[in-house]
């Protein structure tokens, strides 16, 4: 056994240790919060930009826009990656997804040089790869994007699909196979769906357009309102209190008239089912 000296020695070693490793984990702690500000403090803007593409999309000419307009060519996907590893299952799991939903034969581009080996080993084929910094600036990103829209609209590729892993919070990231191009409208109709008594039923409602014109609105006349297949079933959501407090019969029956087709139409539609 030691004496006195060697156990007040090891003590000692055993806190200089611990103060480091607290250290260390504020330097992480602060790392991730800047990760996850970065991965968040977009979303806000990317939804407004949404809702003004939404809203534009009815006055758009798509055969005046390459950019919506389909045609042959092979499938390019851009994969989303890291640069290194030691982040658990993120590049795992996300190649697995790209593996399950990727079109047979498809071009890839890659931000990120993690998975270039992976998909050497598939025998896919890669385009180009891209590495950028951190923290991201979206200058950066200008010569990805030029890349895909000089090919798309050359008719190199008729379909371009991005993967990535989707932040939900710091302990998910669920991997996500979306189309870029051609760009397709929003569907002009919302379905609801639900299983009772071991069957499913659903419900079709056909939209006139996509947004009221109080979702537009300034001032006392804004109500922000945009039915979709729950309120379309009879249950509205109001994001803000205001609008809750505000809104009335004559409101919801005036939103509904604006975003729904009118009784002529429905009827030529049934017909059609027929």
């Amino acid at each position: 056994m030691g004496n006195l000296r060697d156990i007040r020695r090891r003590i000692k070693s055993v806190k200089n240790t611990s103060q480091i490793t607290r250290a260390m984990q504020m330097v992480a702690s602060a790392k991730m919060r800047r990760a996850q500000d970065q991965a968040v403090k977009g979303r806000p803007y990317i939804r407004a930009l949404a809702e003004v593409l939404y809203h534009l999309q009815d006055e758009i000419d798509t055969s005046n826009s390459p950019l919506m307009q389909t045609h042959g060519g092979a499938d390019l996907v851009l994969l989303v990656n890291t640069d290194r590893g030691l982040c658990g299952g993120l590049n795992a799991n996300l190649i697995k997804m790209v593996r399950e939903q990727a079109p047979e034969n498809a071009h890839y581009i890659t931000i990120g040089r993690k998975l270039n080996a992976a998909l050497a080993k598939l025998n896919e084929r890669l385009e180009a790869t891209w590495s950028l910094t951190d923290p991201l600036s979206l200058l950066e990103l200008k010569p990805v994007f030029d890349f895909i829209v000089q090919k798309f609209k050359a008719e190199e590729y008729g379909r371009v699909f991005v993967a990535f892993s989707g932040f939900v919070n710091t302990m998910v990231q669920k991997p996500v196979f979306r189309q870029l191009l051609p760009i397709e409208p929003e569907p002009m109709m919302n379905i609801l769906t639900w299983y009772e008594e071991g069957k499913w039923s659903s419900c079709i409602f056909p939209r006139a357009q996509h947004r009221p014109s109080c979702y537009f609105a300034e001032g006392d006349e804004n109500i922000l309102l945009s039915p979709a297949s729950v309120d379309m079933g009879g249950v509205f959501i109001t994001p803000l209190e205001k609008d809750f407090r505000k809104i009335d019969a004559e409101h919801l029956e005036k939103i509904l008239s604006e975003v729904c087709l009118d009784r002529e139409k429905m009827y030529e539609i049934i017909e059609k089912l027929k």
